[in-house]
């Protein structure tokens, strides 16, 4: 029995020291609860104690520094549903690489050193998933990308945004709507940065046509302030050809901030787990 226990924890050791995740950032449902197994699985290792601190801590920082709360991935008999709180700010004035950048060379040098481990951080940059939906997040500074790739499964989002400005009367252009099957309900509401509300509509939206965005404009700005659409979305490109994506949610904000209160997503039921992760790698010896 000694032998079989000293077996299990060198092969334990071995596997967490060479290669502790796929994925610094991955939740499931069972995890946002706290996943009992895996902290009893662990802890039959100092190694492994630690190794999950350093995990837990760069987690909780990751999201941190993008602003972003998760609240829950929740299921019902009918559908699947991501909430976030305080989804970041769209604003020109934060740059959500070089922040994530910053950290990620202090974890690799000083952090690293004081704990007197080697840290290396592959792709840590602030684009994550969500799985088996496919869907795709993307935060670039006064842009916010949602990338759903299986929209015929996406049934609704519902957003709240407050803009840094008080005034309650700000000029609104809106799309032509024209759904007639296969629609996303996009459940907008807006806020003057006192809390007043200066929008609360549901749309109903095609995934697949290039619906006219929703745009906001303050007199005293230069136009557009800021806009919201959904649907087709094509991206310039000045080395290549454009990027064309349908069902896509597109935020962009001008000469103010956007910041993103609520950002609810319901999906179709799935019988499968649902992941959120990023594309990043982290090694910790």
């Amino acid at each position: 029995m000694m032998k079989q226990a000293k077996a299990k924890k060198a092969i334990l050791f071995t596997i967490i020291t060479l290669f502790l995740l796929t994925s610094v950032f991955v939740l499931t449902t069972a995890y946002v609860k706290r996943n009992r197994l895996y902290q009893e699985f662990i802890s039959e290792a100092a190694i492994a104690s630690r190794s999950r601190f350093i995990q837990e801590d760069i987690i909780g920082d990751y999201l941190t520094l993008l602003g972003i709360t998760l609240d829950e991935i929740s299921r019902n008999s009918t559908s699947v549903t991501l909430k976030f709180s305080n989804f970041s700010t769209v604003t020109s004035s934060i740059n959500y690489t070089a922040r994530l950048q910053n950290y990620k060379e202090f974890l690799e040098g000083t952090y690293a050193n004081l704990s007197n481990t080697k840290i290396q951080l592959n792709n840590f940059v602030p684009v994550f998933h969500f799985y088996p939906y496919n869907s795709s997040f993307k935060i670039s500074g006064k842009k916010l990308f949602f990338y759903g790739a299986q929209y015929s499964k996406l049934n609704y989002i519902d957003l709240e945004l407050q803009a840094s400005r008080n005034e309650t009367d700000p000029t609104i252009s809106e799309p032509v709507i024209s759904c007639e099957a296969g629609c996303v309900s996009l459940i907008l509401k807006v806020l003057a940065d006192n809390g007043s509300i200066l929008k609360s509509e549901t749309y109903s939206l095609d995934p697949i046509n290039e619906n006219l965005p929703i745009k906001f404009r303050y007199a005293e700005l230069p136009e557009p302030n800021f806009t919201v659409s959904f649907g087709k979305h094509t991206e310039k490109s000045v080395v290549g050809p454009d990027a064309i994506t349908e069902g896509t949610l597109y935020i962009e904000a001008n000469n103010l901030d956007v910041r993103i209160n609520k950002f609810h997503l319901d999906y179709d039921l799935t019988d499968k787990n649902t992941i959120l992760q990023t594309n990043a790698t982290i090694y910790i010896e």
